[in-house]
């Protein structure tokens, strides 16, 4: 079958520059077209590129919002519409959301569906709506290039993940700790998680410890191709369950990773999303559970009822969940257990997705 021209915004792409041609498209045979290669050509006076690029009926744009415009632009210097174009929208996370009703009505403007990021707050409907009338659907915002090398590499040399029990931290949060709450969240549920005592054997040699959250201070942020951050990586093996705290929006690729890494999610949902660098307020209470909740529920979608993850509404729940999963008496069969059940499940989600892309976009 001949290839599909995917023009991509490369470099700019951020996580997505492996996770959506390399995961979302690995059963899709593509021709990978840079979106810069294209205007700078333009500009220029050539024509070859683009020519071979846009084909009515066979195109695919990966876009950010920004990027639009200039879609649309040498969309019509090559005379093919739109509407027979795939387009794949990445990035439109909770910044973008005023702007809901108009991005939705732009949609109209390409084939449908559209596959876009982020199931934003949508109080009135707009995303359900157009989803049910075919217009757009969704996919998960996936993993930095670092993690899909990783999940490759392991695929093919078929490397044992730790077990859950097995590992150096029960509770960890990986990400910045300087922004959207953090530390205090963090500090909330070791004050939930006070009361709580663990047994830990090392070199044979039992242990009575508090649980607490593991994390770093501070930046600790790794986006895109330049990302060869292999402490994180190894953190995240070292972590049984990992503690997800929203940014700007509720996911993040750090979610994906986790689960990638064989770490089992947490999710305590009246912590809302909300970060003061992109102007908006980190959010508790039922409006900040709603947003959790509907940004997640697209997930549901994978086996038709909720992934596996550990979610509760407070933090002060979690010392019971807990409880009952790290038994002192159980040698960590339940925590196993529950670690083969989410990876499972995430090797279920991936496929899910990539066969989504597949009957859209192929």
């Amino acid at each position: 079958k001949e290839a599909v021209p995917l023009i991509f915004p490369c470099g700019w792409a951020g996580a997505e520059e492996l996770w959506v041609p390399q995961v979302m498209l690995k059963s899709c045979k593509t021709r990978l077209v840079c979106l810069s290669d294209l205007v700078r050509e333009a500009a220029n006076g050539k024509h070859e590129l683009g020519a071979n690029a846009f084909i009515e009926g066979r195109t695919a744009m990966v876009l950010q919002s920004q990027q639009m415009p200039i879609a649309r632009a040498l969309a019509a210097m090559y005379r093919v519409d739109t509407k027979t174009i795939a387009l794949i929208h990445i990035s439109n996370g909770n910044i973008w959301e005023s702007e809901l009703n108009q991005t939705v009505e732009m949609y109209s403007s390409w084939r449908k569906p559209v596959l876009r990021q982020y199931w934003l707050p949508d109080p009135h409907g707009v995303l359900t709506a157009a989803r049910d009338h075919g217009i757009v659907d969704w996919f998960p915002i996936g993993m930095n290039p670092q993690w899909v090398r990783y999940m490759q590499k392991n695929a093919a040399a078929d490397v044992k993940m730790p077990l859950a029990s097995a590992r150096k931290h029960l509770l960890g949060f990986l990400g910045s700790t300087d922004k959207s709450d953090r530390s205090q969240r963090i500090a909330l549920v070791d004050k939930a998680l006070r009361k709580m005592r663990i047994i830990r054997v090392k070199d044979s040699s039992p242990s009575v410890t508090h649980l607490t959250v593991f994390h770093k201070k501070g930046n600790v942020a790794c986006y895109g191709s330049e990302c060869k951050d292999n402490d994180y990586i190894e953190s995240t093996l070292d972590v049984a369950l990992c503690l997800q705290l929203p940014g700007s929006s509720v996911e993040s690729n750090r979610f994906y990773e986790g689960l990638e890494g064989g770490c089992i999610p947490i999710v305590v949902t009246r912590f809302g999303p909300g970060e003061e660098a992109v102007w908006t307020t980190p959010s508790y209470g039922k409006n900040a559970s709603d947003a959790v909740k509907a940004a997640l529920s697209p997930l549901d979608d994978v086996t038709g009822k909720p992934p596996p993850f550990i979610v509760v509404e407070r933090e002060d729940e979690l010392a019971s969940v807990l409880g009952k999963l790290v038994s002192n008496n159980d040698g960590g069969k339940a925590l196993d257990a529950l670690q083969a059940e989410n990876r499972a499940w995430w090797q279920q989600a991936k496929a899910f997705y990539a066969a989504k892309f597949a009957g859209i976009v192929c």
